[in-house]
């Protein structure tokens, strides 16, 4: 499939990773990682995504119960962390950099992390819904977390959600509520779902009239395959940039916030929603 991109003369550009992990180990994982980094600085970006827990096998988290895989989760800050702060004070961006991350002894989290142009720690995202069921066994390892925060960026304030969590659309609602104006979501997803990671995305971003990306993993890690797919939507519901199934690639958009009121004023779903029929939802 061919990787396309959008770029528009007034917007801020937004890079999203595809990538697995190296065979060789997390060194060269991280490695990798980076050097996607340095070229979505060199094209401009001003934000970039990483996949889901992007420093190690998501692999890991299939097939059979392993306590030693409580090992590799980190701190945040910490090692891992460490080093993608170290390209973003040096390039000047913002990065989501999603990890396996301990908390403390005995309580572990799916959790993005977002570090800003000067290296710090911005806030962090911790998975809300934890998918376990059949070989994937992510409840064994992961506690959910339970805020949605919302942070301010040069491109708009920014909402993170991790994989799972795209199917849940109050996730995505409260976001919005809350002033997101672009909703990132890193993921590893398994090939049989190959087909949800556009049409979530398309009709998320559609129903909310924000910006959405996806930042997956592609090909195969020993026998799991991924989705790869990672697309990037504008708040109208249209594809802006999307990647094949199998390379690994970073695709670009640039957000223009006024596509945001067009596309709220073409669709006025949040002037009519009633929010006081579902349980309350609101900002």
């Amino acid at each position: 499939m061919r990787v396309f991109h959008v770029v528009s003369k007034v917007g801020r550009r937004i890079a999203a990773v595809q990538m697995t992990a190296d065979p060789r180990g997390r060194a060269e994982t991280i490695k990798k990682a980076l050097k996607f980094v340095d070229e979505a600085a060199s094209r401009k970006a001003s934000l970039v995504v990483l996949p889901e827990v992007f420093n190690m096998n998501y692999s890991d988290f299939v097939g059979k119960y392993d306590t030693k895989i409580y090992e590799r989760a980190e701190s945040i800050p910490g090692p891992t962390i460490d080093m993608v702060a170290e390209k973003a004070r040096r390039h000047g961006i913002h990065i989501v950099a999603p990890i396996f991350e301990k908390a403390m002894a005995g309580e572990y989290y799916d959790t993005a992390a977002l570090i800003g142009p000067d290296g710090n720690v911005m806030g962090r995202y911790r998975k809300t819904h934890i998918p376990g069921f059949g070989i994937w066994l992510e409840r064994f390892y992961f506690r959910p977390g339970s805020e949605h925060n919302v942070f301010k960026t040069p491109l708009g304030t920014l909402g993170m959600l991790v994989c799972w969590d795209r199917h849940f659309p109050e996730n995505w609602r409260i976001l919005t509520l809350k002033g997101a104006e672009l909703i990132v979501v890193p993921a590893a997803i398994p090939r049989f779902d190959v087909e949800t990671v556009e049409y979530v995305t398309r009709t998320r971003a559609l129903e909310n009239g924000v910006y959405a990306a996806m930042a997956c993993r592609p090909g195969n890690e020993g026998s799991i395959k991924y989705t790869g797919s990672s697309v990037i939507v504008g708040p109208s519901g249209k594809i802006l940039a999307k990647a094949g199934i199998e390379e690994e690639t970073v695709i670009y958009a640039d957000i223009d916030p006024k596509e945001i009121e067009n596309a709220r004023l073409e669709k006025p779903f949040l002037r009519d929603l009633r929010s006081e029929l579902f349980g309350g939802i609101s900002a």
